[in-house]
């Protein structure tokens, strides 16, 4: 389990640092083209995973810790929230729902390692 969980962390923290440099600091803000990649690259962590152990409970809370921390940067522009371009709950809801999505995705790539990765 430990293996796993290291595994699904240097994925996430490794994507983390890669799409860090895609995220524009000059206004209007939002990110890049890689930024997308990086974030799609994050249900092939937990795709490995299932190579490592069967707690699907990891993958969902990997899914939605990643889905909050790399949602934040599409949607919640700081600048336009503090102007009142963007109303908060909007990117908060946004943010939300992106979360949720990482989590189905990121879940289902598990499943489908699952099945792929184990010998029967």
């Amino acid at each position: 389990m430990k293996r796993g969980i290291a595994l699904l962390l240097l994925w996430s923290l490794t994507a983390f640092v890669l799409g860090s440099g895609c995220i524009a600091a000059i206004p209007p803000g939002g990110v890049a083209w890689p930024y997308y990649f990086f974030v799609g690259s994050l249900p092939a962590g937990a795709f490995l995973y299932a190579r490592y152990d069967r707690r699907v409970s990891v993958v969902v809370c990997y899914g939605l810790l990643a889905g909050a921390l790399f949602a934040w940067p599409i949607f919640g522009n700081d600048r336009a929230l503090v102007l009142g371009i963007t109303p908060p709950h909007r990117a908060i809801f946004l943010s939300a729902l992106f979360s949720l999505l990482m989590a189905v995705l990121c879940t289902a790539a598990y499943a489908v390692g699952r099945r792929r990765l184990t010998v029967s």
